[in-house]
């Protein structure tokens, strides 16, 4: 017989960002609350559980806010630890600049070194962590041109750093959220405590037990 680790039933989901890109609207818009278009970053603690029913097995999203702490760098190791998967977030027609960035530069290297950023936030800080890109406030993108370039943009960055996928969203028009947090439902994140005994299939195990 073999050890076959289950699948995790029960997910930490943090969803990470420059202050104001939308990460609270992007929650909210998943638990069906009303959209505000407020210019005001989150201040107070976020933690919501939602259950979606995948392949006829219920898992448990528990999905963390950051608070508005990242405008303070304040964001601590509790935050991060123990997380499953981790959705970056960044808004294409305004992006943040890091620190020391050129403010010259165009708005897709200003917004791929956001994102460079924040992935290698979670991976210091998190082992083994499916990461999703989730391009914000896509209700601002107008014409198809400008879409067809914020996808190719967004498909570049996630192969370039090797993320689990990429996402259009919008909080407004509630595009692309419900299949982001679907498709992180489905992640297969082994659990650490809770295995199934498989029979070997050719059935000549020298095992004694």
């Amino acid at each position: 017989m073999s050890l076959k680790s289950k699948s995790k039933s029960s997910l930490k989901v943090i969803v990470v960002g420059s202050s104001g890109v939308g990460k609270t609207s992007l929650i909210n818009c998943f638990f069906d609350r009303p959209f505000e278009n407020s210019l005001y970053s989150t201040v107070s603690p976020s933690y919501m559980q939602k259950s979606l029913l995948v392949d006829s097995h219920k898992v448990d999203l528990h999905i963390w806010d950051t608070a508005g702490q990242e405008q303070f760098q304040d964001i601590g190791r509790a935050f991060y630890h123990g997380s499953d998967v981790a959705v970056v977030c960044f808004d294409y027609q305004h992006p943040i600049a890091p620190t020391n960035s050129s403010p010259s530069q165009s708005k897709e290297a200003t917004s791929r070194e956001n994102i460079k950023m924040w992935v290698k936030r979670v991976r210091d800080q998190v082992e083994n962590c499916f990461i999703f890109l989730a391009a914000t406030k896509c209700d601002e993108v107008y014409g198809s041109e400008e879409i067809g370039s914020l996808n190719q943009f967004s498909n570049e960055v996630a192969s370039e750093l090797e993320l689990t996928g990429f996402y259009l969203t919008s909080a407004k028009n509630k595009m692309g959220i419900e299949e982001l947090f679907y498709e992180i439902a489905r992640c297969d994140v082994p659990s650490n405590d809770d295995s199934t005994l498989e029979e070997n299939t050719n059935g000549n195990s020298n095992c004694s037990c």
